[in-house]
């Protein structure tokens, strides 16, 4: 049989505790040998076990211990952070009470135990991260629906789809559209933020030509520096291929020009190359630039953290550098920033791909499909609309007839697989997140019905306000032809539609 004292010691032992003793009238203190040599020290080593704890939290212990010892308080806990052997902070809980006292009542006995919550609280962290990330991810979802519509109309109305408009009017559409462009991009860095601090996004590394990426985000983007009259020199573009997830890639470059178009002063020139490394190891892309009231040489001193406001320019929300450096760390990448020749340099550096191309990265992606007339034809392919938002269904209806298709709407999801069965029916568009069955759901239930039936499969498009990794598997498991992301330009998904009807569309 055990005795207390050998129960207490196997208690101490398995549960990670530690165990001390403290006289409040001498000061003598003791600790368990287990505690210290779980932070390192050996059983003599420690003589002084207060000056081991931080010094920002020295006052908030003294203080609760003091309440506790003159009755102000009933019990005494904290948490405090205790210096390791190995230099490192280790977080603590730390209760106790009184077990002795003398005759005039003074405390001469103080027993208490530590216990070590740093596992604990990383957890906590990681969890509270990855509901923030669900619940922005949500949010996501909500505030595209009503950005998609803003976005939508602006491009629609500027584009005449409506009848004809005066000069005025346009520069006022384009207003509304670069300003529903600039919330996105802040919207699209607090999600993807969110979610590299949850550690919810992977890389799937592939050859990837970085010119390619390079200049599809050049494209992308070349409205939004003529808007802040920004000169955009792209050359040299070596066509070197790194390993890389092209996917992440474009996200981080578009992240970083948005950057350097906000930081730049009006009129000036953002030049943009890829370049191998020195040792051609690496692949570099080099964003450069001047930076409206900031000092090159002190480039590399910038916290690449949220609080980037040394380094933002009018309009930048301080995500972009940070999302960049993460998305480019996540495909084993490095990111740096450094002031050279009295500019700013945005650097990203990814390992250069050295096995054999099953097919070339560098060979141009397919020409956009050409866009129909203006007039809805007899016989032109007939696009199921399955959206439950009465302003986008609107909106995309609208414009598939303006643009030589036909529509037809349903706006829930048992409607849409009914309405997908018939046979005149060439395409399906369907929003992602309906309220009841869902839009995954009923694209799983049609491609039943296709099997059962014996039909072919007719193409599927999913649109969703959630990117993320697990939406994009999900839409590929039920057989979903293609995810859109909204919002998304309505010309991108006329030409998208036109992509999977065969002979693009044309009746």
């Amino acid at each position: 049989m055990l005795t207390i004292n050998e129960q207490l010691e196997l208690v101490l032992e398995t549960t990670h505790l530690g165990f001390w003793t403290w006289n409040p009238l001498t000061g003598a203190t003791s600790y368990s040998p287990g505690w210290l040599e779980l932070l390192g020290y050996a059983a003599d080593e420690v003589a002084d076990h207060h000056a081991l704890i931080h010094p920002d939290d020295r006052p908030r212990r003294d203080e609760r211990m003091s309440a506790y010892l003159e009755g102000r308080a009933s019990t005494f806990a904290t948490v405090l952070r205790v210096r390791s052997r190995g230099g490192g902070w280790v977080l603590i809980a730390s209760r106790g009470a009184v077990s002795e006292r003398d005759e005039q009542g003074r405390a001469t006995r103080f027993c208490g135990v530590y216990e070590d919550i740093s596992a604990l609280r990383e957890a906590s962290t990681l969890q509270a991260s990855r509901l923030n990330a669900c619940v922005l991810s949500t949010l996501s979802h909500k505030l595209r629906n009503p950005l998609n519509a803003i976005l939508g109309l602006s491009e629609a109305l500027a584009d005449r789809v409506f009848g004809p408009i005066t000069p005025r009017q346009r520069r006022s559409l384009r207003t509304i559209h670069q300003s529903g462009d600039r919330l996105l991009a802040i919207l699209n860095d607090v999600i993807e933020f969110s979610r590299l601090e949850a550690g919810q996004l992977s890389a799937e590394l592939a050859p990837a030509s970085v010119a390619a990426c390079a200049r599809e985000c050049l494209l992308k983007l070349s409205g939004v520096a003529e808007e802040r009259a920004i000169g955009l020199v792209a050359a040299p573009l070596d066509e070197a291929i790194a390993a890389a997830d092209p996917r992440r890639l474009r996200r981080a470059l578009e992240s970083l020009l948005r950057h350097a178009f906000t930081a730049a002063p009006r009129g000036s020139e953002v030049r943009v190359r890829v370049q191998r490394g020195v040792d051609r190891s690496w692949v570099e892309l080099i964003v450069s630039g001047e930076a409206s009231g900031h000092e090159p040489e002190r480039a590399g001193a910038i916290e690449l953290s949220f609080d980037l406001d040394a380094y933002m320019g009018e309009g930048a929300c301080g995500l972009a550098l940070p999302v960049a450096k993460r998305l480019v760390e996540l495909q084993g990448g490095d990111f740096s920033v450094r002031g050279v020749d009295g500019r700013v340099e945005l650097r990203v550096a990814l390992p250069a791909y050295d096995g054999e191309l099953g097919l070339d990265p560098r060979s141009p992606a397919p020409a956009s499909a050409a866009a129909p007339d203006r007039s809805t034809r007899a016989g032109a392919p007939v696009i199921l609309v399955v959206e439950d938002d009465d302003a986008s269904a609107l909106l995309v209806c609208e414009y598939l007839e303006a643009n030589g298709l036909r529509a037809r709407l349903v706006q829930d999801g048992r409607a849409a697989v009914e309405a997908g069965m018939d046979d005149e029916v060439a395409l399906v568009l369907m929003d992602h997140g309906l309220p009841g069955m869902t839009g995954l759901e009923a694209a799983t239930q049609i491609r039943a019905r296709e099997r059962t039936g014996g039909r072919a499969a007719k193409p599927v498009i999913l649109l969703t306000g959630d990117n993320s990794d697990a939406t994009r598997r999900a839409c590929a498991e039920v057989g979903a032809s293609r995810l859109l992301v909204k919002p998304l330009p309505l010309r991108e998904l006329v030409a998208a539609i036109a992509s999977l009807l065969p002979g693009g569309g044309r009746s």
